[in-house]
């Protein structure tokens, strides 16, 4: 696995946390630690997220899955996988 090493100032910075779970919990304290400005959007927010100085936006869960389990694009189709490199 190749690694892109990111060193950015985030004092100050606007961060997008998705998920409400434990991850998103480790995520979020990481980023404030760094002094970023952190959002918080999933459909439930677990407690200890939710008593950290972020916002929040709950959402509804994501759009229903098509048979494939891809999730439907704006039309209602299920979007078209993306091709991976194994």
């Amino acid at each position: 696995m190749a690694y892109f090493p990111l060193l950015i100032d985030l004092d100050g910075m606007y961060c997008l946390v998705s998920g409400g779970g434990r991850l998103a919990l480790h995520k979020a304290e990481l980023l404030l630690q760094s002094g970023a400005d952190v959002t918080v959007i999933a459909p439930e927010i677990s407690p200890e997220l939710a008593a950290l100085p972020v916002r929040q936006l709950r959402r509804a869960g994501r759009a229903s899955a098509g048979a494939d389990g891809r999730a439907a694009g704006r039309h209602g189709r299920a979007a078209p996988a993306s091709p991976r490199r194994v």
